[in-house]
């Protein structure tokens, strides 16, 4: 697997729903944290960051996605972020992906996202530093 496949893989998990920055490191984090299996190898490397683990090589490659029409990025000018998606084509890759994965592993992987998606940023950042406290060492997150 390729390790784009991973953004690829949240994505589509999301069920057709965006997915804000945090949502999408932070999801990609819980994997690489919680998968198991020995699907590790190529992946994220995270560090601690201002809100949290975080990864700059998630958003390039993103931005590479995007530009294969695999994935689609917005800008909410409501919300003044980005928000992540999958496109039809990024569907058409995902259905060749899961092949190399477990059922169970897939499976994890959407309740993960899914869980991810119905907390606030707030409750989701408290969640990573009470399970996660070394990557709080740099935070300027105070909720």
């Amino acid at each position: 697997m390729e390790k784009t496949d991973w953004i690829i893989i949240v994505l589509e998990a999301a069920n057709g729903e965006k997915l804000t920055p945090a949502q999408l490191q932070k999801s990609l984090f819980l994997i690489k944290q919680n998968i198991p299996g020995n699907f590790k190898k190529n992946y994220y490397d995270f560090e601690p960051y201002n809100y949290g683990p975080f990864c700059r090589d998630i958003y390039v490659d993103a931005k590479e996605l995007e530009d294969e029409n695999l994935v689609s990025i917005n800008w909410s000018q409501e919300k003044r972020w980005r928000e992540y998606s999958i496109t039809i084509k990024g569907v058409e890759r995902y259905k060749k992906i899961i092949k190399e994965l477990p059922e169970e592993t897939i499976n994890f992987i959407e309740e993960l996202v899914n869980g991810i998606r119905k907390l606030s940023f707030q409750q989701l950042i408290s969640y990573i530093y009470k399970n996660y406290p070394e990557y709080k060492k740099n935070s300027v997150f105070m909720g």
